[in-house]
């Protein structure tokens, strides 16, 4: 009997010690998902820029063809869920990244000017779809 508690206690060990082992020491573990992890504020714009190749991109102009600022755009699926929605910058451009490949509508709206929707088609490769949106003329408020 004294061997048989020599030996279990022997396993119980070795057992311990893999476990300890498996959990602390470096190598590859299975993770719940992608991470993103950069290492710098440069890192960070660069993921940004290369997400927004992966989608749609242009800018938001008047019907005069001069740049709309803060024009809101948002990204509609074919499900009619909002997929992703951003500002246009100071010079009219925005950009948007597209989650899966498929058939979109583009709308977009801003202060002063009527809305305007656009239907488009992403391939899902790296690459970015321009597309210009043109904002009809300045809407009469009552």
């Amino acid at each position: 009997m004294h061997g048989f508690r020599v030996s279990f206690l022997i396993a119980t060990a070795a057992v311990a010690v893999g476990l300890l082992l498996a959990l602390f020491l470096p190598g590859r573990r299975p993770s719940a998902g992608p991470q993103l992890r950069a290492s710098s504020e440069e890192d960070a714009d660069l993921e940004r820029a290369e997400e927004a190749l992966r989608g749609f991109r242009g800018r938001v102009l008047d019907s005069a063809g001069a740049p709309v600022t803060r024009a809101k755009v948002t990204l509609i699926d074919r499900r009619g869920r909002q997929a992703g929605a951003t500002v246009s910058g100071e010079d009219g451009s925005y950009a948007l990244s597209v989650p899966d490949p498929g058939a979109y509508v583009v709308a977009a709206r801003a202060t002063g000017h009527g809305p305007l929707a656009s239907s488009a088609t992403h391939a899902g490769d790296d690459s970015a779809v321009d597309l210009d949106l043109s904002l009809p003329g300045e809407t009469v408020t009552a």
